[in-house]
C-alpha cells in the first residue's frame, strides 16, 4: 500500500518539473527571468530525492541498502548531486549560457538541487512513509 501511495509525491513533482520546463522553454521564462532556473532545480533535487527513496526502500532494488534514514540521506544526496553535475555539464556542452556567468550559475544550480533534495528528505522524515527507515 505504501509503495503505491508514494508514488503520488513523486508524480506530482515530476508534473510540476515538467510542466515548469515546458512552460520555460515555450515562453522564454528562464531568458526573462534568471531565477526561474532556480526553481526547476529545486523541484529537480526534490524529485531526484524521492524517486531514489522510493527505488531503495520501497521497491528494494538494492536490497542491501540498509534501510535508515542516514542511507536514504547520504543516497539522495549523492544522487541528486550526480545527475545534478551531469545536467550542468550538459548545459555546457550546449552553451546554454555566457561563460562569464557559467561558473556562479552551476553554483546555483547544485545549491538548488540538494535544497530541493533536502526538502524531499524532510517530507519523507515527517509523512508516514517514515516507517520505511528507521
Amino acid at each position: 500500500m505504501i509503495s503505491r501511495a508514494f508514488i503520488i509525491p513523486i508524480a506530482l513533482t515530476a508534473i510540476a518539473v515538467g510542466a515548469l520546463h515546458l512552460l520555460a522553454v515555450e515562453f522564454y521564462l528562464y531568458w526573462m527571468f534568471l531565477w526561474f532556473d532556480i526553481v526547476v532545480h529545486f523541484f529537480g533535487g526534490a524529485l531526484v530525492a524521492l524517486t531514489t527513496f522510493w527505488f531503495l526502500f520501497i521497491a528494494r532494488v538494492i536490497p542491501r541498502v540498509p534501510a535508515t534514514m542516514n542511507a536514504f540521506m547520504a543516497s539522495a544526496l549523492v544522487i541528486t548531486l550526480s545527475i545534478g553535475i551531469a545536467w550542468e555539464i550538459f548545459e555546457y556542452s550546449i552553451n546554454a549560457f555566457p561563460a562569464t556567468h557559467y561558473l556562479l550559475d552551476t553554483a546555483i544550480d547544485l545549491i538548488a538541487d540538494v535544497v530541493g533534495a533536502l526538502t524531499a528528505m524532510l517530507y519523507v522524515r515527517h509523512s508516514r512513509f517514515s516507517v520505511v527507515v528507521q
